[in-house]
């Protein structure tokens, strides 16, 4: 069951969750253990967004999937997590997490 009252940021992560605030439409390229899963689904919510797509490693998919719950008002059938190219999105998908490397697969190579 989803908690109501969501997890704060440490005042050191607080700086990066402003910077995406203030750029949302941006990349955040922080140290690996910095955070930045709940910095950027802090954004995500003081921001009140109702869709995200995000680009992330294969290996970490799922965690981003179980962190929106923990962080954000999304409820798991908001989430979508694409496994392969063929994969049909649900029109209802408010999230879509996929990897980058199945991004990259479908760049024509000259």
């Amino acid at each position: 069951m989803q908690s109501t009252k969501l997890p704060s940021l440490y005042d050191w992560q607080e700086p990066a969750c402003k910077w995406l605030l203030d750029y949302p439409h941006a990349g955040l390229w922080l140290t690996m253990g910095a955070g930045k899963t709940p910095i950027t689904l802090e954004a995500i919510s003081r921001l009140n967004l109702d869709s995200a797509l995000i680009l992330c490693t294969k290996a970490i998919k799922e965690t981003w999937a179980e962190q929106f719950l923990v962080w954000t008002k999304f409820k798991r059938e908001d989430i979508f997590i694409c496994y392969k190219m063929s994969d049909v999105i649900p029109a209802t998908a408010k999230v879509i997490i996929a990897n980058y490397d199945l991004i990259r697969s479908t760049v024509k190579k000259p």
